[in-house]
Protein backbone atom coordinates (compact mmCIF):
# COMPACT_ATOMS: atom_id res chain seq x y z
CA UNK A 1 0.00 0.00 0.00
CA UNK A 2 1.45 3.58 -0.84
CA UNK A 3 2.51 6.07 1.77
CA UNK A 4 0.71 5.09 5.23
CA UNK A 5 1.75 8.13 7.11
CA UNK A 6 -1.85 10.19 7.05
CA UNK A 7 -3.30 6.51 8.66
CA UNK A 8 -0.49 5.98 10.91
CA UNK A 9 -0.88 9.70 11.98
CA UNK A 10 -4.63 10.27 12.25
CA UNK A 11 -6.05 6.38 12.34
CA UNK A 12 -8.38 7.33 15.24
CA UNK A 13 -9.94 10.70 13.20
CA UNK A 14 -10.52 8.03 10.13
CA UNK A 15 -12.01 5.89 12.67
CA UNK A 16 -14.50 8.73 14.10
CA UNK A 17 -15.86 8.80 10.03
CA UNK A 18 -17.59 5.73 10.77
CA UNK A 19 -19.01 6.45 13.81
CA UNK A 20 -20.29 10.46 12.62
CA UNK A 21 -21.69 8.75 9.45
CA UNK A 22 -23.52 5.39 10.30
CA UNK A 23 -26.31 5.46 8.50
CA UNK A 24 -23.76 5.49 5.32
CA UNK A 25 -21.32 2.95 6.79
CA UNK A 26 -24.28 0.57 7.37
CA UNK A 27 -25.14 0.97 3.51
CA UNK A 28 -22.14 -0.10 2.53
CA UNK A 29 -22.13 -2.78 5.40
CA UNK A 30 -24.87 -4.06 3.86
CA UNK A 31 -23.24 -4.31 0.36
CA UNK A 32 -20.73 -6.18 1.27
CA UNK A 33 -22.65 -8.73 3.53
CA UNK A 34 -24.82 -9.87 0.60
CA UNK A 35 -21.36 -11.49 -0.40
CA UNK A 36 -20.25 -12.71 2.60
CA UNK A 37 -20.07 -16.87 2.27
CA UNK A 38 -22.53 -17.78 5.28
CA UNK A 39 -19.38 -20.41 6.28
CA UNK A 40 -15.37 -20.33 5.47
CA UNK A 41 -12.67 -19.09 6.80
CA UNK A 42 -11.56 -15.09 5.89
CA UNK A 43 -9.44 -12.63 5.72
CA UNK A 44 -10.05 -8.45 5.85
CA UNK A 45 -7.18 -7.18 2.91
CA UNK A 46 -6.30 -3.37 4.49
CA UNK A 47 -8.57 -3.99 7.05
CA UNK A 48 -7.97 -0.31 8.47
CA UNK A 49 -8.88 -0.08 12.35
CA UNK A 50 -11.66 -3.08 11.86
CA UNK A 51 -14.65 -1.35 11.38
CA UNK A 52 -16.11 -4.19 8.69
CA UNK A 53 -14.29 -7.21 9.99
CA UNK A 54 -16.40 -7.97 13.36
CA UNK A 55 -19.86 -7.10 11.81
CA UNK A 56 -18.80 -9.13 8.77
CA UNK A 57 -17.46 -12.48 11.36
CA UNK A 58 -14.42 -12.35 9.26
CA UNK A 59 -11.61 -14.39 11.09
CA UNK A 60 -8.53 -12.68 9.87
CA UNK A 61 -7.21 -9.13 9.25
CA UNK A 62 -3.92 -7.37 7.68
CA UNK A 63 -3.37 -3.98 7.51
CA UNK A 64 0.32 -2.39 7.58
CA UNK A 65 -0.38 0.83 9.62
CA UNK A 66 0.13 -0.18 13.62
CA UNK A 67 -1.96 2.30 14.56
CA UNK A 68 -5.14 1.05 12.81
CA UNK A 69 -3.69 -2.34 13.52
CA UNK A 70 -4.13 -1.03 17.20
CA UNK A 71 -8.01 0.20 17.38
CA UNK A 72 -8.82 -2.92 15.51
CA UNK A 73 -7.06 -5.13 17.92
CA UNK A 74 -8.52 -3.87 21.19
CA UNK A 75 -11.94 -4.39 19.16
CA UNK A 76 -10.97 -7.95 19.33
CA UNK A 77 -9.97 -8.35 16.00
CA UNK A 78 -7.26 -10.57 14.89
CA UNK A 79 -5.09 -8.47 13.25
CA UNK A 80 -1.88 -9.51 11.20
CA UNK A 81 0.82 -6.52 10.12
CA UNK A 82 1.52 -6.72 6.48
CA UNK A 83 0.86 -5.16 3.10
CA UNK A 84 -1.37 -6.43 0.86
CA UNK A 85 0.98 -7.06 -2.20
CA UNK A 86 2.84 -9.80 0.46
CA UNK A 87 0.50 -11.82 2.18
CA UNK A 88 1.80 -13.70 5.25
CA UNK A 89 0.00 -16.73 4.53
CA UNK A 90 0.26 -19.63 3.01
CA UNK A 91 -1.32 -20.82 -0.61
CA UNK A 92 -5.14 -21.63 -0.41
CA UNK A 93 -5.51 -21.49 2.88
CA UNK A 94 -8.67 -19.35 3.16
CA UNK A 95 -12.80 -19.87 1.55
CA UNK A 96 -13.10 -15.86 1.14
CA UNK A 97 -10.89 -12.84 1.18
CA UNK A 98 -12.60 -9.06 1.86
CA UNK A 99 -11.10 -5.67 0.27
CA UNK A 100 -13.19 -2.55 1.44
CA UNK A 101 -12.20 0.93 0.09
CA UNK A 102 -8.55 -0.43 0.54
CA UNK A 103 -7.85 -1.52 -2.95
CA UNK A 104 -7.58 2.76 -4.00
CA UNK A 105 -4.75 2.42 -1.43
CA UNK A 106 -2.07 -0.34 -2.92
CA UNK A 107 0.58 0.12 -3.59
CA UNK A 108 0.32 -2.26 -6.65
CA UNK A 109 -2.76 -3.26 -6.95
CA UNK A 110 -2.71 -6.33 -9.54
CA UNK A 111 0.43 -7.91 -7.00
CA UNK A 112 -1.99 -7.40 -4.20
CA UNK A 113 -4.95 -9.48 -6.40
CA UNK A 114 -2.47 -12.02 -6.82
CA UNK A 115 -1.32 -12.52 -4.14
CA UNK A 116 -5.20 -12.77 -2.52
CA UNK A 117 -5.61 -15.25 -5.30
CA UNK A 118 -2.57 -17.46 -4.30
CA UNK A 119 -4.12 -17.44 -0.53
CA UNK A 120 -7.77 -18.47 -1.75
CA UNK A 121 -8.61 -21.68 -1.83
CA UNK A 122 -9.97 -23.04 -5.09
CA UNK A 123 -13.03 -21.28 -6.66
CA UNK A 124 -12.51 -18.94 -3.32
CA UNK A 125 -14.26 -15.60 -3.05
CA UNK A 126 -12.96 -12.59 -3.29
CA UNK A 127 -15.22 -9.58 -2.29
CA UNK A 128 -13.91 -5.94 -3.35
CA UNK A 129 -16.22 -2.80 -1.70
CA UNK A 130 -15.15 0.72 -3.28
CA UNK A 131 -15.82 3.93 -4.88
CA UNK A 132 -16.54 3.69 -7.88
CA UNK A 133 -14.77 6.78 -10.09
CA UNK A 134 -17.18 7.17 -12.48
CA UNK A 135 -19.76 7.54 -10.10
CA UNK A 136 -21.31 11.13 -8.71
CA UNK A 137 -19.27 10.03 -5.67
CA UNK A 138 -15.83 9.14 -7.40
CA UNK A 139 -15.94 12.39 -9.03
CA UNK A 140 -16.38 14.32 -6.16
CA UNK A 141 -13.52 12.60 -3.88
CA UNK A 142 -11.25 12.76 -7.48
CA UNK A 143 -11.23 16.47 -7.15
CA UNK A 144 -10.98 16.53 -3.20
CA UNK A 145 -8.21 13.84 -3.49
CA UNK A 146 -5.16 16.40 -3.44
CA UNK A 147 -6.16 18.33 -0.60
CA UNK A 148 -7.42 14.95 1.32
CA UNK A 149 -5.00 13.59 4.32
CA UNK A 150 -6.66 10.49 3.60
CA UNK A 151 -7.27 10.29 -0.24
CA UNK A 152 -4.01 12.47 -2.15
CA UNK A 153 -1.97 9.26 -2.72
CA UNK A 154 -5.38 7.20 -3.75
CA UNK A 155 -5.97 5.43 -7.06
CA UNK A 156 -9.95 5.50 -8.09
CA UNK A 157 -11.01 2.31 -10.20
CA UNK A 158 -13.89 2.19 -12.61
CA UNK A 159 -15.65 -1.19 -12.22
CA UNK A 160 -14.51 -1.89 -15.60
CA UNK A 161 -10.99 -0.84 -14.48
CA UNK A 162 -11.20 -3.19 -11.52
CA UNK A 163 -13.08 -6.07 -13.63
CA UNK A 164 -10.31 -6.32 -16.44
CA UNK A 165 -7.58 -6.15 -13.80
CA UNK A 166 -9.29 -8.88 -11.92
CA UNK A 167 -10.02 -10.92 -15.29
CA UNK A 168 -6.49 -10.45 -15.97
CA UNK A 169 -5.36 -12.07 -12.89
CA UNK A 170 -6.85 -15.00 -12.30
CA UNK A 171 -10.66 -13.84 -11.48
CA UNK A 172 -13.53 -14.45 -12.79
CA UNK A 173 -17.54 -15.30 -12.31
CA UNK A 174 -18.59 -11.34 -11.68
CA UNK A 175 -21.73 -10.17 -9.53
CA UNK A 176 -22.19 -6.59 -8.65
CA UNK A 177 -23.88 -4.60 -5.69
CA UNK A 178 -24.07 -0.72 -5.57
CA UNK A 179 -25.45 1.57 -2.82
CA UNK A 180 -25.14 5.48 -2.01
CA UNK A 181 -27.15 7.03 -4.68
CA UNK A 182 -26.87 10.94 -3.38
CA UNK A 183 -24.72 13.12 -0.84
CA UNK A 184 -27.34 13.02 2.11
CA UNK A 185 -26.14 11.01 5.05
CA UNK A 186 -28.90 8.37 5.08
CA UNK A 187 -29.38 4.53 4.87
CA UNK A 188 -29.47 3.63 1.18
CA UNK A 189 -30.86 0.56 -0.76
CA UNK A 190 -28.39 -2.12 -1.84
CA UNK A 191 -28.91 -2.89 -5.46
CA UNK A 192 -27.84 -5.95 -7.82
CA UNK A 193 -25.70 -4.01 -10.16
CA UNK A 194 -23.29 -0.96 -11.03
CA UNK A 195 -23.36 2.54 -12.95
CA UNK A 196 -25.43 4.11 -10.48
CA UNK A 197 -24.18 4.09 -6.79
CA UNK A 198 -20.84 5.64 -5.28
CA UNK A 199 -20.21 2.59 -3.88
CA UNK A 200 -20.02 -0.65 -5.38
CA UNK A 201 -19.34 -4.36 -4.49
CA UNK A 202 -17.70 -7.14 -6.65
CA UNK A 203 -17.98 -10.67 -6.11
CA UNK A 204 -15.89 -12.88 -7.72
CA UNK A 205 -14.36 -16.26 -7.66
CA UNK A 206 -10.71 -17.92 -8.37
CA UNK A 207 -10.87 -19.46 -11.74
CA UNK A 208 -8.76 -22.16 -13.23
CA UNK A 209 -8.62 -25.64 -12.89
CA UNK A 210 -7.23 -27.06 -9.45
CA UNK A 211 -4.22 -27.98 -11.46
CA UNK A 212 -4.05 -24.70 -13.42
CA UNK A 213 -4.53 -22.77 -10.22
CA UNK A 214 -1.92 -24.27 -7.93
CA UNK A 215 0.56 -23.74 -11.08
CA UNK A 216 -0.14 -19.74 -10.95
CA UNK A 217 -0.17 -19.98 -7.34
CA UNK A 218 3.51 -21.76 -7.60
CA UNK A 219 5.13 -18.87 -9.59
CA UNK A 220 4.95 -15.82 -7.83
CA UNK A 221 6.50 -12.35 -9.51
CA UNK A 222 9.86 -12.14 -8.66
CA UNK A 223 10.45 -16.25 -8.69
Amino acid sequence: MGEQLPFDQFAQEYDEWFTDHQLIFRSELNAVRAFIPRTGKGVDIGSGTGRFVLPLHVAHAIDPSFPALKIAKSRGVSVVSAVAEALPFRSSGFDYAVMVTSICFFYDAKQALIEARRVLKYSGNLIIGFIDRDSFLGKLYERKRFTSRFYRHAHFYTANELISILRATGFGYFEYKQTIFDLADAEYPVLDGFGKGGFVVVNTRKTGTKKSAALFDIHRPGQ
